[in-house]
């Protein structure tokens, strides 16, 4: 996560009929607005919440930087304009706060996800785990509380969850 964009406002023109499903991670500071786009084969919450996530400077799960202790990448199976989706970030780039990986996170992607010939991208390195990935509806438990930590919004997030963290 952008530790840098917390402090700045975040205008976002969502764009309904857009020609894709995609959002910059985190403000582009030099954008006076920046483009959340849903289009017509994106309409499905778990998607706009990924989305979403995104904007608010959330990476793919997939590309923190303790990812290989969890997931193998398959880079050379992924499609060419996707390859950056699959890249592990730096730690100074991208904070996980101390939350535990989560496979089932609305920011991780399928084992198949962006295959250019149907193999896998993404292999969990417990199998256990090989449905639960992408298989979220929505946002979970952790993913709400990646937010609210790198927004410092603790307070609130344990008035609602009932939980202390």
């Amino acid at each position: 996560m952008y530790n840098i964009y917390k402090k700045i406002s975040l205008k976002l023109d969502i764009l309904l009929q857009g020609k894709g499903c995609y959002s910059a991670i985190g403000k582009i500071w030099f954008r006076q607005r920046q483009e959340l786009s849903v289009g017509s084969i994106c309409e499905h919450f778990h998607t706009v919440a990924h989305e979403l996530a995104h904007a608010l400077g959330i990476f793919h799960t997939q590309s923190r930087p303790d990812r290989d202790r969890y997931v193998i990448i398959n880079e050379q199976n992924a499609q060419r304009n996707q390859k950056t989706n699959f890249r592990a970030e730096k730690s100074a780039k991208c904070a996980t706060y101390d939350i535990p990986y989560e496979y089932g996170s609305v920011m991780h992607y399928r084992t198949h996800e962006f295959s250019v010939n149907r193999k896998a991208t993404v292999i969990p390195r417990n199998p256990l785990y090989v449905q639960t990935m992408g298989s979220g509806t929505g946002p979970s438990f952790l993913d709400v509380l990646l937010v609210n930590k790198h927004y410092n919004c603790l307070s609130k997030f344990r008035k609602f969850s009932g939980k202390q963290i």
